[in-house]
């Protein structure tokens, strides 16, 4: 009786281990399809995303007093890197809920692409040319950007100096609240444009894109172009409300 309890015991609970472990690679590799078919990804598993390049001449750096000093040379904005690292750690996937993980496992939770956070180069004959490319900030200080609005049919593109943003069915946006996500087909790949008129809209478009990818994909996933146009509400970037969208 003894032995037929401890053996019922160690079964319920292999079977629960079994079972837990099923349903998590379920979801993972279910989740996997999901990343590859919206980021486009599924037959080359590459992504670069640039983020705007700033250089500055000497005398134009601040220390943390407000002192001019000498530096020179070339720079990334933190908040548009801290978002692409956002993007870039969706590939890093996980088996949901409290599960042992062997080794053999954790082989199976890393989503198989090459992606890259890299400054914009300053040709557009730089850009990576196979892969999704996904470009953060306006053509002020992103090649990339600038290369999806003139080359990708990019129906979204700043205008007046890049003091707004001109969208389709003659929308413009000159609020600094607002910005714009975009994913754009041509050649053959996806192209992703995510910016504002600050650093702030930058990082709420980017924020968004990584947030929200999942309904984006459920609502354009017959759509291979779409843009959507969000607006912070408040100080804070992370919290935004959707204002305009649709398909390309």
């Amino acid at each position: 009786m003894f032995w037929e309890s401890v053996g019922a015991g160690v079964t319920a609970n292999l079977l629960f281990v079994v079972l837990t472990l099923g349903i998590g690679l379920l979801v993972l590799f279910a989740r996997r399809r999901a990343l590859f078919r919206f980021w486009g990804i599924k037959r080359v598993r590459k992504i670069r995303i640039y983020v705007s390049h700033l250089r500055i001449r000497p005398g134009g750096a601040l220390d943390p007093s407000g002192t001019p000093r000498s530096y020179t040379g070339s720079v990334v904005t933190q908040l548009e890197s801290d978002m692409a690292n956002a993007i870039r750690s969706l590939f890093l996937a996980t088996v949901p809920g409290p599960v042992l993980q062997p080794s053999w496992t954790k082989a199976l939770l890393f989503v198989n692409a090459d992606v890259e956070v890299l400054p914009a180069p300053l040709l557009s004959t730089d850009i990576e040319e196979e892969g999704s490319i996904i470009a953060l900030g306006s053509p002020g200080y992103n090649v990339v950007s600038g290369h999806i609005e003139t080359s990708c049919s990019g129906v979204v593109r700043f205008v007046q100096g890049n003091a707004a943003i001109q969208l389709p069915g003659n929308l413009t946006i000159q609020n600094e609240l607002q910005s714009v996500v975009v994913r754009l087909l041509s050649g053959g790949r996806y192209w992703f444009y995510a910016a504002g008129l600050s650093e702030a809209g930058t990082a709420a478009a980017a924020y968004y894109l990584a947030k929200h990818w999942r309904r984006l994909d459920r609502v354009y996933r017959r759509s291979p172009s779409f843009f959507v146009a969000i607006e912070c509400s408040g100080s804070d970037f992370r919290n935004s409300r959707v204002i305009a969208e649709a398909a390309i």
